[in-house]
């Protein structure tokens, strides 16, 4: 008590009894003093509380009595009073000793006491027992692992729910297989594509999908593709088939997904039936193969039956000319009309012939893709058709050049330039040619300013052999627009007319791709 008395005789009488008072009546604390060296100076009804000794028994006592054998062992009490000195404070959870051996967590405070001249009276100790508190937090923590486990838990249950549900939903079939090959999940349409049931295909080596011929490598090419996995498509390029249950073999696409999961990598198969598009495939084969052979021999028959034709004709029309000549000065109106429509009839079908013939060797012939001139080209063709006077033909385009196959396109052009003037009900008229870049294309467009067409008949004048009047007053084949038609077609156009009397004149629209070849 010496060592007590000589630290509160510093104080004033007052302030000894005033702290004498807090100290005993704090009990939830632990509120005592320790002299330089660490032995305890007094003692407090709450130091008694928590650590069971009474003052009696434990002043003058070192301090470490209450630290755990081990920490004693390691110096842990001597490294606390060496902490408060260096930095001003102490403070540490940890276990700490009562009376009776037990022992209890303790948030532990440590604070050095210096008199006016800076000289070390002792050191004040707090301790606290934070047990139940410790114990709480704990459950709390442990409760907040669990909910969140739980709500980890139901996440984890829902997606692989919804996961299950989408697999089960995909049109095609899927199957998940392990790292030892064995098949873990499948869908209702790997039951029905492979004719197995799920119990029969779950925890089966997915070698059993397999043609027998692939089966003996089946596992070394899996091996393969878990060396290196990644998700893409089985066997690119390669003719794939699955085998069903009753051994037949469809062919088959599959691509393949790799899972990482708690229990490995696992591989998701997306298997889809191809029958129906091979089956497709062949019958399209086949029908060009068909398509190919038609029209060779339609091109073989319109050259025979034109080369035939056209002798026979051409003597009937100079026959017709000879008879004409002969009576002409005897031969009443009526007959030299006959004789004269008969020349002109003779004329159109030689001409229908020409037509025809042409419009079965459409595509049949390659050009080289050059750097067209527009405004040359149409030039060019003024120039070959040399219109009536009275006709005006000018290009008033924004494109200038294009690159293309100069002879279908001429013709095309041709074609609807001499129609623009052909089949104008008036003496004089305006025929103006544009060419716009239109989404990667050029719109060509040729109008005039003749009697129009009327809407009803603009699909009808694109049908071969169909004219708008009647054959005796129209010098046209009817092949004509089919050719120009076809021919934009080929390159990937389209043609259509803008036209819609009672308003003036008609044009006639169509698109051509840059840098096709035809």
């Amino acid at each position: 008590m010496m060592r007590q008395d000589a630290m509160l005789a510093e104080l004033p009488p007052r302030t000894t009894a005033l702290l004498h008072h807090f100290v005993h009546s704090v009990v939830d604390y632990a509120l005592y003093m320790l002299d330089a060296d660490g032995n305890i100076v007094n003692w407090s009804l709450g130091a008694e509380r928590i650590k069971g000794y009474r003052a009696a028994d434990i002043v003058g006592r070192h301090f470490s009595i209450f630290y755990t054998d081990e920490d004693r062992a390691a110096g842990l009490p001597a490294m606390a009073l060496t902490s408060a000195l260096r930095t001003g404070h102490y403070e540490a959870d940890a276990m700490r000793v009562r009376s009776d051996e037990s022992q209890f967590l303790a948030h532990v405070v440590i604070n050095p006491i210096y008199d006016d001249a800076g000289g070390l009276l002792g050191f004040a100790k707090i301790t606290r027992d934070i047990t139940e508190e410790h114990a709480l937090e704990q459950r709390r923590r442990d409760e907040a692992v669990a909910e969140a486990a739980r709500v980890l838990s139901a996440a984890r249950a829902m997606l692989e729910e919804r996961c299950s549900l989408m697999v089960e939903a995909a049109p095609n079939a899927m199957v998940l297989v392990n790292e030892a090959g064995a098949i873990e999940m499948v869908n209702q349409q790997a039951e029905l594509r492979f004719g197995y049931t799920r119990a029969e295909l779950l925890g089966q080596n997915v070698d059993m999908l397999a043609p027998d011929a692939v089966r003996p490598h089946h596992a070394a090419l899996r091996g393969g593709f878990l060396a290196h996995a990644e998700t893409r498509p089985m066997g690119k390029d390669a003719d794939l088939c699955g085998r069903r249950k009753d051994g037949t073999v469809f062919p088959v696409e599959i691509g393949l997904n790799t899972i990482k999961t708690e229990d490995g990598l696992m591989v998701l198969a997306a298997i889809v039936d191809i029958t129906e598009r091979r089956q497709a495939e062949a019958t399209r084969r086949q029908q060009a193969l068909e398509l190919s052979r038609a029209n060779t021999e339609l091109q073989e028959f319109a050259y025979v039956v034109s080369h035939d034709l056209k002798a026979p004709l051409r003597a009937i029309s100079l026959l017709a000319d000879w008879i004409t000549d002969d009576i002409s000065g005897n031969a009443g109106a009526d007959t030299l009309e006959n004789l004269r429509l008969m020349g002109q009839r003779v004329g159109r079908l030689a001409m229908l012939l020409d037509g025809l013939l042409s419009y079965t060797r459409v595509g049949h012939s390659r050009a080289p893709v050059q750097t067209v001139d527009i405004s040359a080209l149409i030039g060019d063709i003024v120039e070959s058709i040399a219109p009536p006077t009275g006709f005006v033909v000018r290009y008033d385009g924004v494109a200038t050049t294009i690159n293309t196959a100069r002879p279908p396109l001429e013709h095309v052009l041709q074609n609807l330039i001499s129609n623009a003037i052909k089949h104008h009900d008036m003496a004089t008229g305006e025929v103006v040619i544009t060419a716009t870049p239109v989404n990667g294309v050029i719109e060509f467009c040729v109008g005039d300013d003749g009697h129009g067409i009327a809407p009803e008949f603009h699909k009808r004048v694109f049908t071969i052999f169909q004219t708008l009047r009647a054959r005796d007053d129209n010098e046209a084949s009817g092949v004509g627009l089919s050719i120009v038609q076809k021919t934009v077609e080929r390159v990937g156009g389209r043609v259509w007319i803008d036209s819609a009397p009672p308003r003036r004149g008609a044009k006639f629209l169509f698109t051509w791709p840059e840098g096709v070849e035809c």
